[in-house]
């Protein structure tokens, strides 16, 4: 290893893209503050980078949500800001993309359509077209049982459609070849 390496940590968003694993966030477990920190480690070569981040970045958090969507970008979402100090958190339903190439992060626009509340802890996996969320803890933590399909926009960060899974609707979900289909 080189001399450089993220500071121990919890609560960080880990990918793995092709050959890389990513880590965003987390706590620094010695000063119990959230960080915003990028770093990226190189698997066959054993070397961690802290990547530079350009331009507007997320707020440091812990506890949230990221996910490789397409082959050079990641996605990240919600999570909370708690400090160990004091009594105040803040917990976030902003949705951010990663550019790689650039090392650019975007925040992604609603476009006034419903989105999830804020949470934690949330799970998020990602198909060829699709990321889909579940569950988490809300600013109250309580657990959250509710489902969120994003669809990728062809032509940059904006998010085109949120499907919640409604307790009170007969939601279906299934698979026509590559895409998981939520009705």
């Amino acid at each position: 290893f080189e001399d450089t390496w993220p500071l121990p940590r919890y609560g960080m968003a880990v990918v793995i893209q092709d050959e890389f694993m990513y880590v965003f966030g987390g706590h620094d477990q010695a000063t119990g503050l959230p960080v915003n920190e990028m770093w990226r480690f190189d698997i066959a070569n054993r070397e961690w980078v802290l990547l530079p981040q350009a331009g507007p970045q997320p707020a440091p958090r812990s506890r949230h949500s990221m996910v490789a969507a397409g082959e050079d970008r990641l996605i990240m979402f919600g999570g909370f800001d708690f400090t160990f100090f004091s009594d105040t958190s803040s917990y976030f339903d902003d949705m951010w993309e990663y550019d790689i190439p650039s090392q650019v992060w975007t925040q992604m626009s609603p476009g006034g359509i419903e989105q999830p509340v804020a949470r934690r802890s949330q799970v998020i996996v990602a198909d060829r077209t699709h990321i889909y969320m579940f569950g988490g803890e809300d600013e109250n933590e309580a657990p959250l049982g509710d489902l969120w399909a994003y669809q990728f926009a062809k032509l940059g960060p904006e998010i085109v459609s949120f499907v919640a899974d409604d307790e009170d609707d007969a939601d279906t979900i299934y698979s026509n070849g590559d895409t998981m289909i939520i009705t």
